[in-house]
């Protein structure tokens, strides 16, 4: 009896491991069999399993032609080809850094300080030292001060009014005649440059230079003596300027003959 029961001990036993063994066995099949993908029956997804896109032409074209407007950087460009070669989701946008600057923030601060704003009294704005105006400090030069200059600061440190220093002359009014030229006066002048002229030429003549001013010299004079006589013919001179301009203009031809200057009026 002893050892019938044992037998049926060992065979128990035996019954037990075989059993554990298969039911090990079963789940190491189940876990194969887990994980092998895709599945027959349900699609791929999940949190560590996304589905996987195929993305168009046209939609990889407008995605391109979308970054090249936009001046994407380079590093943001290589990741979102990345997904559109793998069929992933594209990146979702970043939000903005906290240190950024919005525009729109220094705009809305101005508005909110205008509208809480309101009148100062006159004692606050004296506090604020806002009109309050820099001493004046004159530039240093290096001229030297005068006597003068002493006693206007002597008279300004000391309250007081001291005498002039000098007295000054006073200017007296000029005289002002008006000078109106007359005939005789134009004839003159006119006179005095038909001699310049023929004793300028008189010298480029002896300088071997003649022939270069001769026709122009002689333009110019001719032109004068044309105005001279204009004169004449419409104001009618009077005796002792017509004896002066006669003596004048026997003394230009006479200069004229001299220098061999000849030509028709």
């Amino acid at each position: 009896m002893e050892g019938s029961s044992a037998l049926e001990k060992g065979v128990a036993s035996t019954h037990r491991e075989s059993n554990a063994m298969a039911d090990l066995t079963k789940s190491r099949n189940a876990d194969d069999n887990a994980i092998q993908w895709p599945s027959e029956r349900i699609p791929q997804g999940g949190l560590f399993h996304t589905p996987k896109i195929e993305y168009s032409k046209e939609t990889a074209d407008l995605l391109q032609a979308l970054m090249a407007e936009s001046k994407m950087s380079m590093m943001m460009r290589k990741k979102i080809n990345y997904h559109l070669r793998n069929g992933e989701p594209l990146p979702k946008p970043k939000s903005p850094r906290v240190n950024t600057k919005d525009p729109e923030a220094g705009a809305l601060d101005i508005l909110r300080r205008a509208q809480l704003a309101k009148r100062k009294s006159l004692e606050q704005i004296l506090a604020s030292d806002a009109y309050k105006l820099p001493p004046y400090r004159p530039k240093p030069t290096d001229r030297m001060p005068t006597e003068k200059e002493k006693k206007l600061l002597q008279e300004a440190m000391s309250g007081m009014h001291l005498a002039e220093m000098s007295v000054k002359a006073k200017r007296k009014p000029r005289n002002k005649k008006d000078f109106h030229a007359t005939e005789e006066h134009v004839i003159d002048e006119l006179l005095e440059q038909i001699n310049e002229r023929a004793n300028w030429l008189a010298e480029m003549e002896e300088l071997g230079e003649g022939k270069r001013f001769r026709n122009e010299v002689r333009e110019q004079i001719a032109e004068r003596l044309r105005h001279i006589k204009a004169l004449e013919t419409k104001f009618r001179l009077k005796t002792v300027a017509y004896v002066s301009w006669s003596k004048g203009i026997n003394l230009v031809c006479h200069t004229l003959h001299k220098n061999k200057i000849f030509f028709v009026i």
